[in-house]
């Protein structure tokens, strides 16, 4: 069977450049590239008022409806230009709702995914310094290996 190696993809420079070099390892083993997207919808900004009659909440289900068709939309374009570039390789897609850690954890189990390739970005601050990246919670808490491909 092929390993499946998971991406995980949030339209970033660091992303491409992780997206790039599976890509390329994946070419010479002749396995299968999954391009992983999380998404979250921002929370209702004044409580569950607008979610209280259903015009509300028919407006609701319209938003996630179309930030969930938006970044699908973008993670097939992105797995297009990857095909052109990598024809030989198989190129799958996927998007989940919610925070990524878990969401990249879930289909780890779920797909049988042998490696995560993961880009890290240059960045700094008080936020990450409270909750760490995306990248440190999955290198500590992921039971299958994480490549960390450092972004520009």
């Amino acid at each position: 069977m092929k390993p499946t190696w998971l991406v995980a993809h949030d339209f970033s420079p660091a992303a491409d450049a992780a997206m790039m070099v599976a890509a390329s390892d994946l070419g010479r083993l002749g396995g299968r590239l999954l391009l992983f997207h999380a998404f979250r919808l921002p929370p209702v900004a004044s409580g569950f008022e607008a979610m209280a009659n259903a015009r509300g909440l028919q407006s609701w289900n319209r938003f996630s409806e179309k930030v969930a068709l938006t970044a699908r939309e973008r993670l097939e374009e992105v797995a297009r230009k990857l095909e052109k570039r990598f024809p030989e390789l198989e190129i799958a897609t996927r998007i989940e709702e919610g925070a990524p850690v878990p969401a990249i954890l879930q289909v780890v189990d779920e797909a049988h995914i042998a490696r995560v390739v993961v880009g890290q970005a240059n960045r700094s601050g008080l936020r990450r310094r409270i909750t760490g990246s995306v990248t440190e919670q999955l290198v500590k808490q992921c039971k299958v290996p994480v490549l960390v491909v450092k972004g520009e």
